[in-house]
């Protein structure tokens, strides 16, 4: 189960598309907290540019490639750059790729951009030669040139929030081909609290487990199972829209043992176990 088909959030999904394709504007920010599917999202949405008519060119910004100039579009550009303005030929470089084809860069996790690549970004969309589809964390700082996208009229912004109940079990029909009972999906709604990685998560280490199986054709949780994944902090708050960051400010440390999607998730206390069967 390491990659589950896409489900739910129809709505949402058609709404980014729309956002995305609108000619009034040059693409789309997805914003959100920490886990609640944005890159999935984003990766949906860059599925509906036809291929024959778009060259679609995936950013990932990392922390390790934030202090390197252009190290985002490191796997784009050739190994050496001229002499002179880096920038714009970074840009021709991008534009070269895509072959004659209208251009759609995918940027994953935004606010860790370089400044070189998020001016790269920003030229190309600021200037019509691109639309972009882009992830950034909520409540995490963003260099100017990431938040000019929006703040300038350049693409909307889209704040998501968790998974519904409704996306819950259609998430989980997919997932496990198979329809889980009401009170596994109650029971998942509220551990996870909507969050999408979270729920991949569980319901992984509950199959494995043995808790979560196949009964008279439906999926069930059985027993009151305790489980709390390595990464868990018992924090929680509200999330914030992204700040402007200088070049020099980085992102909160985050700790070498915890995974990279679900290293500064925040959970609510309360769901450190599953909710016990209440009696009859």
């Amino acid at each position: 189960m390491k990659s589950w088909p896409f489900a739910g959030r129809e709505r949402e999904l058609d709404h980014l598309v729309g956002l995305a394709k609108d000619r009034a504007g040059r693409g789309v920010v997805i914003a959100g907290p920490a886990g609640v599917g944005k890159s999935r999202l984003a990766a949906e949405v860059l599925r509906r540019f036809p291929a024959d008519r778009h060259a679609v060119l995936t950013i990932r910004a990392t922390q390790a490639t934030g202090g390197i100039p252009n190290g985002a579009l490191a796997d784009l550009l050739p190994r050496e750059a001229p002499p002179g303005n880096t920038m714009r030929w970074a840009a021709e470089e991008l534009i070269g790729r895509a072959g004659g084809k209208a251009l759609v860069l995918g940027v994953d996790d935004a606010h860790l951009l370089d400044g070189h690549s998020a001016g790269v970004i920003l030229s190309l969309v600021g200037r019509g030669r691109a639309r972009v589809v882009a992830t950034v964390r909520t409540g995490e700082p963003a260099l100017d040139s990431v938040t000019a996208l929006w703040r300038d009229g350049h693409v909307s912004r889209a704040d998501i929030g968790p998974l519904s109940d409704a996306d819950t079990r259609a998430v989980l029909t997919a997932a496990l081909r198979g329809r889980p009972d009401e009170d596994t999906v109650l029971r998942l709604c509220r551990v996870t609290a909507g969050n999408a990685l979270f729920l991949h998560e569980i319901v992984h280490s509950a199959l494995e487990s043995g808790t979560l199986q196949l009964v008279r054709g439906m999926w069930q949780l059985t027993g009151a199972t305790r489980w709390r994944p390595a990464w868990w902090t018992s924090s929680t708050t509200a999330s914030a829209p992204c700040r402007p960051r200088s070049r020099r400010c980085w992102s909160t440390p985050r700790s070498p043992s915890l995974s990279a999607r679900a290293r500064s998730a925040r959970w609510s206390p309360r769901a450190r176990c599953w909710p016990r069967r209440s009696a009859g």
